[in-house]
């Protein structure tokens, strides 16, 4: 299972692996957590609209899509002055 919570500017990843019979070490490159609980806790580069995230997972991949927040412009008003 993995839980995903979202802010503004970060995004935190919890899960728990489940330890596997057999792993063969030899097809992978780095495994940082090989069974138990994890977590992680990232900074993102800008604000993100949360409501809009998705997450899928795919052959044992986790794909977060996090669309950026839009800039609000500024708006200008012309004051007459009388």
């Amino acid at each position: 299972d993995i839980d995903l919570s979202i802010t503004e500017d970060t995004l935190t990843i919890k899960g728990e692996l489940k330890k596997r019979e057999e792993v063969n070490e030899e097809d992978y490159l780095l495994s940082e957590i090989s069974y138990g609980r994890f977590a992680r806790t990232i900074t993102l580069p800008s604000e993100v609209e949360s409501e809009k995230a998705n997450a899928t997972v795919n052959n044992g991949m986790l794909e977060i899509v996090l669309p950026k927040k839009k800039e609000a412009k500024p708006k200008e008003i012309k004051v007459e002055v009388s």
